[in-house]
């Protein structure tokens, strides 16, 4: 089989990734450009030992606005990697010098390498081979001939889920760095939010909220916290929007700071919203020195029927902890 392009040919083609997309005519970008980022093309290595299946992998992503390489042996697939950190592997089983699931699991072993999403193509179908696939953690085993109209769809699925981990990882990143701001400022608020956080996360675990569910709401309460704190000190709501304004994440913030004349009440589609609402307001009131019942009978009166579903689940919690408590001290029996 013949080799892949030379390195040169490789810095030149990677030096072009950057352009390519105002290159793209008009025609092309209508037809859908699925994942051309506004500041940088997502990268796809390509792995087939058969020349004119590779190509034609190679000029079909190229026109769906994806910078693109490609080799035809499995031995230059890990050296690629190195060299051109692809966001995604579209990789051949039955390579020559080393098969496509050996160079998946060191890819997926490697925890510098292990986010980029790689996909397996085959003419094998039976069971054993897609389960060693997974074994060796690919994200996807597809069958050849190749469907190009199924093979966009999941790029476009496998890189927007990549895009949605990294955004949720600087999120949390985020939240840390305000909490751990918020500790040396203010500790006691520090701990009010770690129990709002306790509280929420058992809560959406109840709920069966999302992931990226979860990590919204916990950048909404290391905000909310820091609104409390910069609040205290003379700041008022507008300047704290002001403030934020400049970080990406803003839009998501905003809706999570409190606005006291309309405590209880948020928009319908703000369902995280309500529930960081209604956990802050039983901790509230726990503060205040009611007991459960007591907290959960007060807020019954405050929020919405609309919400109700959101109060039910905070109560069947509150009676998993008592049910857990009565069991440490054998007030209970299973």
């Amino acid at each position: 089989m013949g080799g892949g392009p030379g390195r040169e040919d490789r810095i030149a083609q990677q030096s072009e990734c950057g352009d390519r997309g105002h290159l793209l005519s008009a025609g092309s970008r209508r037809a859908g450009n699925i994942n051309m980022g506004a500041h940088e093309m997502e990268k796809i290595l390509v792995i087939d030992d058969n020349e004119v299946i590779c190509d034609m992998l190679y000029d079909v992503l190229n026109e769906w606005g994806f910078c693109v390489e490609k080799a035809y042996q499995g031995m230059k697939a890990l050296p690629l990697v190195d060299e051109f950190q692809p966001d995604l592997v579209l990789l051949d089983v039955m390579l020559p010098g080393m098969n496509g699931f050996e160079i998946c699991r060191r890819i997926k072993s490697d925890p510098e390498k292990e986010h980029i999403a790689v996909i397996l193509l085959t003419v094998l179908s039976d069971v054993g081979d897609r389960m060693q696939a997974v074994n060796v953690g690919a994200d996807l085993f597809l069958s050849k001939p190749v469907n190009y109209k199924e093979l966009r769809k999941q790029i476009g699925y496998l890189l927007g889920k990549k895009k949605r981990l990294a955004d949720m990882e600087k999120a949390e990143s985020v939240c840390q760095f305000i909490l751990n701001l918020v500790r040396y400022m203010d500790s006691e608020l520090y701990s009010q939010a770690k129990e709002v956080k306790r509280y929420c996360d058992r809560l959406l675990h109840i709920l069966n909220f999302s992931e990226n569910e979860r990590v919204e709401i916990e950048l909404g309460i290391a905000f909310h916290v820091f609104g409390e704190f910069v609040m205290s000190h003379g700041i008022t709501r507008d300047e704290l929007e002001d403030m934020i304004a400049p970080l990406k994440l803003s839009g998501r913030i905003v809706p999570y700071l409190r606005d006291e004349q309309s405590e209880m009440f948020v928009d319908p589609d703000q369902k995280n919203v309500k529930v960081l609402r209604i956990v802050e307001k039983f901790c509230e009131f726990k503060r205040e020195g009611k007991n459960n019942e007591e907290a959960l009978s007060a807020l019954a009166v405050m929020v919405p029927r609309a919400d109700k579903e959101l109060l039910d689940g905070l109560k069947r919690q509150i009676s998993a902890e008592k049910f857990m408590e009565n069991l440490k001290s054998g007030k209970e029996s299973i």
